[in-house]
């Protein structure tokens, strides 16, 4: 459905978990980094379902099939419901206050957080694929939109960032990705 993994439910235990298998796309260091930081989280108190370690005890494996590069990572099960099946109709003020309130809580507990090894140290919002994209496909255009994009990228790279006000956070917030209990 346009993710760049494909997810399946498995049994574990007398619960379910869950596998993500991602493609080429997600280099291991960038997945190694988002699963040491949620394995972080998880105790701390974050909203978070921690990741799993395969039977290798490995928090991550790869996988090469037919010449294609395939991250597997596996998660504890949320139960609730996946936020994008609530209809729009069910959509309260209190909803948005309790996933503003998770996510609160979630970038709380980050600013604790300092990856073990600097491999695990996940690129700053400048360095990400979406802005290097964008700053490429702009970058012949006479498209007005490439000089205020290049503005607001200096604009945003001169504010404050000192531990308060700077930090790694969930960049991807959007129904199909949070569980409401």
């Amino acid at each position: 459905g346009g993710n760049y993994n494909a997810v399946y439910q498995f049994p574990r235990g007398d619960k379910y978990a869950i596998l993500r298998i991602g493609t080429e796309e997600s280099p291991p260091n960038q997945t190694l980094g988002m699963l040491a930081w949620v394995r972080f989280l998880s105790p701390e108190g974050a909203p978070v379902t921690a990741p799993l370690p395969s039977i290798n005890n490995h928090l991550l494996e790869n996988l090469r099939h037919y010449g294609t590069r395939y991250t597997l990572t596996a998660f504890e099960k949320a139960e609730g419901t996946l936020a994008e099946n609530i209809l729009p109709v069910e959509w309260t003020d209190e909803l948005f206050r309790s996933i503003g309130r998770a996510v609160g809580r979630l970038h709380t507990v980050s600013k604790r957080y300092q990856p073990s090894r600097p491999a695990l140290t996940r690129p700053h919002w400048f360095d990400s694929y979406e802005i290097h994209e964008a700053t490429d496909l702009l970058a012949t255009s006479p498209d007005p939109a490439r000089q205020k994009l290049a503005n607001l990228i200096v604009e945003l790279q001169n504010l404050p960032t000192a531990h308060f006000d700077y930090g790694l956070i969930h960049d991807d917030l959007h129904f199909a990705n949070f569980i409401i209990l």
